[in-house]
């Protein structure tokens, strides 16, 4: 890949806020991080919420319309000796008459069962007409809180990490327009898991009275040998937090 010229002196203070700067301020690293947490999050919290409201309405299917059978519980954790209490929690496989033959559904967990599973005990369950692996022993839906317990965990988390983006994005806007630009020189540069298509450099002003070291996340194409010129805007002369120049040209 050929690499770009080094970018010149940024313009002077106050610094136009741009489209192009607005937009670029979204790619910048740390930004970048926590909008991509948050829309990963939002989706993830999303696919919970339709799976939560999908088997909800699938219960209440097999309830309205399913054919009760009443099933005995043959194993229950596999346990198989009569009249043995399992946790609430266990994989039961049950044993029914379907259409005049027996019938072992695929082995399950019974969703929402509070008491102990008796094997050997007899449980009344509503079969999917149409499919006798499908069934559920449950008399009326779960809450569809608890259904939607894992979208209730995962969309503040998306909603939050989308508000931090956007208060760090400001924060880098504020910056980058009444920020002081400070010519550095890169003392040594990598790649890091946060920003994997640019690199975090090390750079000290280019001013030796200045030994402060900053760390900045710089593009993709900028040269970062040792000793190269970078540009970075601070939010004040003693302040050690800092951004690359580049992000904003």
């Amino acid at each position: 890949m050929t690499q770009q010229a080094a970018p010149q002196e940024p313009s002077a203070a106050p610094r136009k806020l741009t489209a192009r700067v607005r937009r670029r301020a979204w790619g910048e690293p740390r930004v970048r991080f926590w909008w991509l947490i948050g829309v990963v999050m939002l989706g993830i919290g999303t696919w919970f919420a339709v799976v939560a409201f999908r088997d909800r309405a699938k219960v209440q299917w097999l309830i309205d319309r399913g054919i009760p059978v009443e099933a005995l519980v043959n194993v229950a954790n596999t346990e198989t000796v009569r009249n043995r209490a399992e946790p609430p929690d266990s994989i039961v496989e049950l044993r029914f008459d379907w259409h005049g033959q027996s019938f072992t559904p695929h082995p399950r967990m019974l969703p929402g069962r509070k008491e102990p599973i008796i094997t050997k005990s007899k449980l009344l369950i509503h079969v999917n007409p149409n499919d006798p692996n499908d069934w559920t022993w449950l008399s009326a839906p779960e809450p569809l809180l608890t259904l939607m317990t894992g979208a209730l965990v995962a969309i503040p988390i998306g909603v939050c990490s989308l508000l931090a983006a956007l208060l760090v994005r400001g924060r880098m806007l504020r910056v980058w327009r009444t920020g002081e630009a400070v010519e550095t020189l890169v003392m040594d540069s990598r790649n890091t898991a946060l920003a994997p298509l640019s690199r975090a450099a090390r750079v000290t002003p280019a001013d030796e009275d200045d030994k402060r070291l900053y760390k900045v996340f710089v593009p993709a194409g900028i040269p970062l040998d040792r000793g190269e010129s970078v540009w970075i805007i601070r939010a004040k002369r003693n302040s050690t937090s800092a951004v690359s120049a580049a992000w904003f040209e």
